[in-house]
């Protein structure tokens, strides 16, 4: 189990200063891709994204349409836009996802969300929580596993047949195809990893250090509202997760693969059970800790509220002027509870953006018409001239 304050392995290595800033090298630094484009190339983000789109997009649409192939494919337009929007996906995740777990954790800490009242121990503690997070990150076993993960996967796909269009293609063609699919399924399992190593510290985050909630913040949010970015992230990660289950299935039923119906069932239950899972691991423990900051600051007023409205007096004129004082009292202390319940959110992203994340995450129950919708432009095209 991951533990934040666990000691760190030190591999004959001289141990560096800690610091208490999350870089992106920190996270990618045992993906020799990522460090290849980043630190070698000098690329950005969106370059990289269009880098690797374009090789995905050019490989496929450029090579299947040479002559001799392009014949054999006229058919298999849903395979291709499912190819693509599926490596856009899983492409979106790898790149953006350390740039946000990095802006979350270092805004936390900026914005004054987290307690450092007491400096020295606040930076002591949370020194060795980066640090042991750095120490998870940088295991080279993730990349040794996603590797091998990859041959395996490969090797399934392909003895099962493959897209219905790779046995049509020349073999050089299905090298190309597996290389690309090697690619996207790196992408998404080193996501994976590092989705599930920040969603385990983010949440021991929330358990060890006290949270500080300002209810005046810009964001609306009391300071948690930078979580918006990896939501967002995570919601990429989980559609193209998807599409890659719903063509395997596609795969599956094309190639008259046995079970093929109830691998669709299988996905169904596996998505309405996972994307729910994946949210909450990133807003359970904020959610609750906002709740106690809300908490804590209406209790003195619940007290204070019991102990006026019981106090016992006497109903005679020499105690009118106190009767009237303490209700005055009364009403400016609910006044004041209704005030500061009204103002804490209780949640680390606003309702709106909430709402766009269910919308996104209900684009999967489209994927039955996607045939339909493909049918139709193919029909279009068909009525163009030639």
């Amino acid at each position: 189990m991951i533990e934040a304050n666990q000691p760190l392995a030190q591999d004959g290595k001289d141990t560096k200063a800690t610091s208490t800033t999350i870089t992106m090298q920190d996270i990618y630094d045992n993906d020799p891709l990522i460090v290849l484009l980043e630190e070698k190339l000098h690329l950005n983000n969106l370059l990289i994204f269009i880098l690797l789109t374009f090789i995905k997009l050019g490989s496929f649409y450029g090579f299947y349409t040479l002559p001799g192939v392009s014949s054999r494919l006229v058919n298999q337009a849903f395979f291709a836009l499912l190819e693509t929007f599926t490596a856009c996906l899983f492409y979106t995740a790898y790149i953006w996802l350390p740039n946000a777990v990095c802006f979350l954790f270092n805004s936390l800490k900026d914005n004054g969300v987290l307690d450092t009242s007491d400096h020295n121990q606040f930076q002591a503690s949370y020194g060795r929580f980066c640090d042991s997070f750095r120490f998870w990150m940088k295991r080279r076993v993730w990349l040794i596993g996603t590797l091998i993960f990859i041959l395996l996967y490969l090797l399934n796909r392909y003895l099962a047949g493959g897209p219905p269009f790779i046995r049509n293609v020349p073999a050089w063609l299905q090298i190309v195809t597996a290389i690309l699919d090697g690619l996207i399924a790196y992408c998404g399992v080193m996501s994976l990893i590092r989705l599930i190593i920040s969603i385990i510290f983010v949440n021991s985050l929330f358990r060890t250090f006290t949270i500080h909630v300002n209810p005046l913040h810009p964001d609306g949010c009391g300071g948690l509202g930078v979580m918006h970015r990896v939501l967002w992230v995570t919601v990429t990660f989980i559609l193209g997760l998807t599409l890659t289950f719903y063509e395997t299935i596609q795969i599956s039923v094309a190639n008259n693969i046995p079970f093929s119906s109830l691998d669709a069932v299988a996905l169904a239950i596996g998505y309405l059970i996972l994307a729910p899972s994946f949210l909450l691991c990133w807003l359970a423990l904020p959610h609750n800790s906002m709740l106690r900051e809300r908490q804590s600051a209406l209790l003195p007023l619940v007290n204070e509220f019991q102990q006026i409205a019981t106090k016992a007096v006497l109903v005679t004129e020499q105690e009118t002027p106190e009767i009237l004082a303490d209700t005055d009292r009364l009403s400016a202390v609910k006044r004041r509870y209704d005030l500061i319940n009204e103002i804490y959110p209780t949640w680390p992203v606003e309702i709106t953006q909430i709402r766009n994340i269910i919308a996104a995450l209900s684009l999967p129950a489209l994927l039955p018409i996607f045939p339909l919708i493909v049918s139709v432009f193919k029909f279009i095209v068909g009525l163009l001239p030639n």
